[in-house]
């Protein structure tokens, strides 16, 4: 087995150089283009958000339900209710 005998900036210089280049953009490009999807996605989910705000959800919707339902039983049996007190 063959020792090598190299300081540690070689070893990082090499490491450096030696880092495959495979998108074709520089850091800079790569994180703008990062920043432009985070804003996308930013303003997507803002758009769900205002959406979703709107909608009645279904423990809401239940509650509603119930509510209703129970002043329907009590209006229709009104009359059984007060005769008996």
């Amino acid at each position: 087995m063959e020792m090598i005998n190299a300081t540690a900036d070689q070893i990082v210089a090499v490491g450096v150089n030696e880092m495959p280049d495979t998108n074709g953009f520089t850091n800079k490009e790569m994180l703008q283009l990062l920043l432009e999807n985070q804003s996308k996605m930013d303003a997507k989910l803002e758009d769900m958000q205002t959406k979703l705000e709107g909608k009645i959800g279904k423990m809401e919707l239940m509650g509603y339900l119930l509510m209703v339902s129970a002043v329907l039983m009590i209006a229709v049996n009104w009359q059984a209710l007060t005769s008996t007190f």
